[in-house]
């Protein structure tokens, strides 16, 4: 539930960074696409990495105290 929060929060403001800030096309090209893309991806992969670690504690804390 987390992750899913965290990811709709990201896109909802990227999607504002971007029609904001869309100075790329004009400095790159189209290589500024494949730039705001990639760095969208990395951000998303990050929340789901974070979302991952929060679950492996979450369930480590669960183990010790059930033993």
């Amino acid at each position: 539930v987390f992750t899913t929060i965290l990811i709709v929060i990201s896109s909802f403001f990227f999607g504002i960074w971007v029609i904001k800030f869309s100075k790329y096309n004009e400095l790159y090209g189209s290589i500024g696409t494949l730039l705001i893309l990639m760095f969208y991806i990395w951000i998303n992969c990050m929340i789901l990495l974070l979302g991952f670690e929060l679950n492996a504690s979450i369930r480590k804390l669960k183990q010790k105290k059930n033993k």
